[in-house]
């Protein structure tokens, strides 16, 4: 309950300060385009008084004629020079904030400049002309003392024929003490005036509030796009809701664009004081909330003291019924809902023991009944495996004596007809001789009596051995049968090499059996990548037997292992065997500690891989 009322509260909270957050940042934005707009317009009309004046002087007629004397004849006499300077001195007088007059001809040759009479005799500074495609134009230079100054150019004309320009330098402090003016920008608020240098810098053309000397001497560089000044010279007003501004501090701007000036105006307030007397709100609201937590906390402590003991005491109880303990009861002598409960659970407990009770009785006669059927059933199974075991034996003496009496019979005088019928028999009984020996094989893994040996043996030789067996097979198919071992691989290893020749002699067998032409290739690789071994290091083994036959369906991929089983119904009837070759040769490879699976696509050939960990011996 108590969270439930303290996430309202800080739920409520957080909407209240975030509306009145957008309502003082929407505020702020309103005042500064009110206040950008109105230092526009005043910037705008002391700038175009200048012009008007500059071009007013540059009406006059008298000027326009002896200076265009003076352009005709490529020189000034003293007569026209006297009359020129006492127009532009006289002009000058009567205006605040002239410097210097210049006039230049139509090729921007200086011809002629007048100082005001109240400056000193300073060196010229070189102004240098633009090009003009306008009839005033002025842009903001550096003057010689190093302050802050207006140029003003005017074309003169004579009977609608130009003959050179009037330049009017004017002390800039006279349109830019506007911006010393701080009435309605707050604690922190600033209007700031700039222009860009021919490198693309931004430059500031006034005092800063928080800097009173920073007129041309404060310069943004042009990779600065974070400062508010950066935006100002676009083709829109832009209003920067989280900008830094010069001294570092975070503020919320607006840009304004002076294009007809190409200057930027900027009008911005720090953030901090616009949202300060929000963050003593939210202060004081986090702490009045605090406040009402902890008031809320020892109240429900007080009221539920009385109530947290008895459902302390239930809950020792469950869990000790839980741990299996069904004696417990609970000892709780209200006549309120929880005394209700207690005895409601004492009850339960109550039938829960004598459930459980009988439950463990009818457990008890059935696992009973469960292992005396378990050891039944491996009886059984041990029983079986040994007949199967006693009978394979059994059978496989008297068929050897087949074998043996057939083999003595071929070698005897007989005709075509009597040799194909013994080699028939022969072959019959060796079929049924390898049948006997993997049910025997078989039902020895299946009551774990076969056993391995591990003796030095050596592995070159022995996977050669199972090559051979296969090798008069493969000639018949005119199969490429290759071993590829490598040289630096070495040959005795310790093991049991009796079963690993007969995985082998199965997957050659196999492989050849299910190739009618192309390669069968048996590899040999180690995962290790020394280039030797010493004795005793297991070495992680992988041999693959790779034939380009009929392939395997994925269907049958996923029995394949399995006894009884081979690739398709038809399998036994083509080629024959019981499908118990491969679930013998992986039952092997797990008792040696190895791992033995297949890949194949059908008609694309199979690959079979025997992963096996083996010791090296020493050389013998």
């Amino acid at each position: 309950m108590i969270l439930l009322s303290t996430l309202g509260l800080v739920l409520a909270g957080g909407l209240t300060h975030y509306n009145t957050k957008q309502t003082l940042e929407q505020t702020t934005i309103d005042n500064l385009l009110a206040l950008a707009a109105v230092q526009k317009e005043r910037l705008s009309e002391s700038i175009h008084a200048q012009i008007d004046r500059v071009a007013l002087i540059s009406s006059r007629t008298k000027l326009r004629q002896v200076f265009a004397q003076v352009v005709q004849a490529d020189d000034a006499s003293q007569e026209q020079r006297q009359i020129l300077e006492r127009i532009l001195s006289d002009s000058m007088v009567s205006v605040d904030g002239f410097k210097e007059l210049r006039l230049y001809d139509s090729q921007k040759k200086l011809r002629l400049n007048v100082k005001h009479p109240r400056l000193k005799e300073t060196e010229d500074a070189v102004v240098e002309v633009p090009q003009f495609n306008r009839l005033a134009v002025h842009q903001i230079a550096l003057g010689p003392t190093g302050e802050l100054e207006i140029q003003i150019f005017e074309r003169l004309q004579l009977y609608n024929t130009p003959i050179g320009y009037l330049a009017a330098r004017i002390e800039a402090d006279a349109f830019l003490e506007i911006f010393n003016n701080y009435e309605g920008f707050g604690e922190t608020g600033e209007a700031l005036l700039g222009r860009r240098d021919m490198y693309g810098n931004y430059l500031f053309l006034h005092d800063l509030r928080f800097d009173p000397h920073a007129g041309l001497k404060r310069h943004l560089p042009a990779s600065n796009h974070d400062m508010p000044m950066s935006h100002a010279f676009g083709d829109d007003t832009k209003v920067l809701l989280n900008a830094v501004d010069y001294s570092g501090a975070n503020v919320i701007a607006v840009a304004e664009p002076l294009p007809e000036l190409g200057w930027g105006l900027v009008v911005k307030k720090s953030r901090d004081e616009v949202f300060a007397r929000l963050d003593d709100n939210l202060t004081i609201f986090i702490v009045a909330l605090l406040v009402l937590i902890v008031f809320f906390i020892v109240a429900s402590l007080a009221v539920s003291r009385s109530l947290t003991r008895p459902l302390s005491n239930l809950t020792d109880m469950a869990r000790r019924v839980a741990d299996g303990d069904y004696s417990v009861r609970a000892d709780v002598n209200t006549s309120d809902e929880l005394g209700l409960f207690a005895k409601l659970f004492n009850t339960m407990l109550d039938s829960t023991q004598n459930f459980h009770s009988e439950l463990d009785a009818r457990v008890r006669e059935r696992t009973e009944a469960l292992e005396q059927s378990r050891a039944d059933a491996q009886e059984a199974n041990r029983a079986k495996s040994q007949f199967l075991a006693a009978m394979s034996h059994e059978v496989r003496t008297p068929m050897n004596a087949v074998l043996g009496m057939s083999e003595m019979l071929q070698n005897t005088s007989l005709n075509h007809q009597q040799r194909e019928q013994v080699r028939i028999i022969r072959e019959s009984g060796q079929s049924l001789l390898d049948l006997i020996n993997q049910i025997l094989d078989f039902s020895k893994i299946e009551s774990q009596q076969l056993l391995l040996e591990t003796i030095p043996f050596n592995l070159h030789e022995s996977l050669y051995e199972a090559v051979r067996v296969n090798a008069s097979n493969a000639d018949t198919k005119v199969l490429d049968l290759v071993v590829d071992y490598p040289s630096e691989l070495p040959h005795f290893f310790h093991g049991d090499p009796t079963r690993l020749k007969q995985i082998f002699i199965n997957l050659i067998g196999n492989a050849v059996k299910f190739t009618n032409e192309g390669y069968v290739i048996l590899r040999v690789r180690a995962e290790q990548e020394a280039a030797c071994f010493d004795g005793g290091e297991v070495v992680n083994l992988e041999f693959s037997v790779e034939d380009s036959g009929t392939g395997i369906s994925k269907e049958a991929l996923l029995n394949l292992f399995e006894p009884f089983t081979q690739a398709d119904a038809s399998t036994t009837r083509k080629y024959g065997g019981t499908g118990l070759g491969l679930a013998i040769s992986r039952r092997l490879a797990e008792l040696m500690g190895g791992r033995l699976f297949a890949q194949s696509e059908q008609g694309s050939g199979s690959c079979f891989t025997l992963k096996l960990p083996l010791k090296v011996a020493e050389p013998f």
